[in-house]
């Protein structure tokens, strides 16, 4: 079974609807990112030329995303834990 992406077209009753391009990661020709009419007009500055050394020194190290990661967990985790305590003296 084949699905053919139609652009603009609306949800009917026999399928999904069907997302526009810029949801599935393509990028737009609107975006501000290498548009000069419109970095201009909300004065952005000019296009940023990022060469692969920038790019990789914005990178977080494996180590530093395991410690983001786990520093959310445990805030979520305790998050939760105040709202069933909460649930629990309800019930």
């Amino acid at each position: 079974m084949h699905h053919h992406l139609q652009v603009g077209r609306p949800a009917g009753p026999g399928g999904p609807a069907q997302a526009p391009p810029t949801s599935l990661g393509s990028p737009s020709p609107l975006s501000p990112q290498n548009n000069e009419l419109l970095r201009d007009i909300f004065d952005l500055g000019p296009v940023l030329v990022l060469d692969a050394a920038a790019l990789k020194a914005c990178k977080l190290s494996r180590f530093e995303k395991h410690l983001y990661n786990a520093a959310a967990f445990k805030a979520r985790t305790k998050a939760r834990s105040r709202v069933r305590d909460k649930r629990a003296d309800v019930l």
